[in-house]
Protein backbone atom coordinates (compact mmCIF):
# COMPACT_ATOMS: atom_id res chain seq x y z
CA UNK A 1 0.00 0.00 0.00
CA UNK A 2 2.69 2.77 0.96
CA UNK A 3 4.73 1.67 -2.24
CA UNK A 4 1.50 2.88 -4.29
CA UNK A 5 0.91 5.98 -1.76
CA UNK A 6 4.37 7.14 -2.50
CA UNK A 7 4.53 6.05 -6.05
CA UNK A 8 1.15 8.02 -6.65
CA UNK A 9 2.16 10.86 -4.59
CA UNK A 10 4.96 11.34 -6.35
CA UNK A 11 3.65 12.70 -9.51
CA UNK A 12 2.94 16.36 -7.37
CA UNK A 13 5.84 16.10 -5.31
CA UNK A 14 7.81 18.86 -6.52
CA UNK A 15 4.86 21.20 -6.95
CA UNK A 16 3.07 20.36 -3.93
CA UNK A 17 5.38 19.45 -1.19
CA UNK A 18 9.06 19.66 0.47
CA UNK A 19 11.08 16.23 1.13
CA UNK A 20 9.80 16.43 4.93
CA UNK A 21 5.77 17.18 3.97
CA UNK A 22 6.32 14.44 1.07
CA UNK A 23 7.09 12.01 3.78
CA UNK A 24 4.23 13.30 6.36
CA UNK A 25 1.94 13.15 4.19
CA UNK A 26 2.68 9.85 2.31
CA UNK A 27 2.90 8.46 5.75
CA UNK A 28 -0.64 9.69 6.66
CA UNK A 29 -2.15 8.64 3.63
CA UNK A 30 -1.24 5.19 4.38
CA UNK A 31 -2.28 5.14 7.81
CA UNK A 32 -5.92 6.32 6.80
CA UNK A 33 -6.30 3.59 3.87
CA UNK A 34 -4.64 0.51 6.12
CA UNK A 35 -7.51 2.14 8.82
CA UNK A 36 -10.18 1.86 6.46
CA UNK A 37 -9.02 -1.39 5.12
CA UNK A 38 -8.43 -2.65 8.95
CA UNK A 39 -12.51 -1.75 9.37
CA UNK A 40 -13.77 -3.18 6.43
CA UNK A 41 -15.51 -6.68 7.20
CA UNK A 42 -13.69 -8.69 5.04
CA UNK A 43 -10.39 -7.58 6.13
CA UNK A 44 -7.68 -10.07 5.04
CA UNK A 45 -4.19 -8.84 5.14
CA UNK A 46 -2.85 -10.90 2.51
CA UNK A 47 -5.52 -9.22 0.16
CA UNK A 48 -3.29 -5.74 0.85
CA UNK A 49 -0.36 -7.54 -0.44
CA UNK A 50 -1.78 -9.02 -3.31
CA UNK A 51 -3.86 -6.26 -4.66
CA UNK A 52 -6.52 -5.93 -7.24
CA UNK A 53 -6.81 -3.58 -10.06
CA UNK A 54 -10.05 -2.47 -7.81
CA UNK A 55 -8.52 -1.88 -4.64
CA UNK A 56 -5.38 0.00 -6.62
CA UNK A 57 -7.96 2.13 -8.28
CA UNK A 58 -9.88 2.74 -5.12
CA UNK A 59 -6.35 4.00 -3.37
CA UNK A 60 -5.73 5.92 -6.10
CA UNK A 61 -8.98 8.00 -6.16
CA UNK A 62 -8.49 8.29 -2.50
CA UNK A 63 -5.00 9.91 -2.99
CA UNK A 64 -6.09 11.86 -5.77
CA UNK A 65 -8.94 13.63 -3.81
CA UNK A 66 -6.81 14.09 -1.12
CA UNK A 67 -4.31 16.54 -3.14
CA UNK A 68 -6.71 17.81 -4.41
CA UNK A 69 -7.56 19.19 -1.07
CA UNK A 70 -4.00 19.69 -0.08
CA UNK A 71 -3.94 22.10 -3.91
CA UNK A 72 -7.13 23.45 -2.35
CA UNK A 73 -5.61 24.37 0.96
CA UNK A 74 -2.74 25.42 -0.77
CA UNK A 75 -4.02 27.88 -2.93
CA UNK A 76 -6.43 29.22 -0.45
CA UNK A 77 -3.64 29.89 1.99
CA UNK A 78 -1.56 31.37 -0.32
CA UNK A 79 -4.30 34.33 -1.56
CA UNK A 80 -4.89 34.43 2.08
CA UNK A 81 -1.75 35.53 2.85
CA UNK A 82 -1.67 37.87 -0.25
CA UNK A 83 -4.92 39.75 0.32
CA UNK A 84 -3.11 39.67 4.28
CA UNK A 85 -0.51 41.63 3.05
CA UNK A 86 -2.35 43.90 0.52
CA UNK A 87 -4.85 44.91 3.57
CA UNK A 88 -1.62 45.95 5.83
CA UNK A 89 -0.34 48.64 3.02
CA UNK A 90 -3.43 50.49 1.94
CA UNK A 91 -2.93 52.61 -1.04
CA UNK A 92 -2.89 56.23 -0.46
Amino acid sequence: VADLVVKLLSQHKSTLFTHESFKHEARKITKIVMEKEHKSPNYDPQRLIDMGSSKQTKIHEFVKTYVQRLLERSTAATTATGSEAADSNPAR
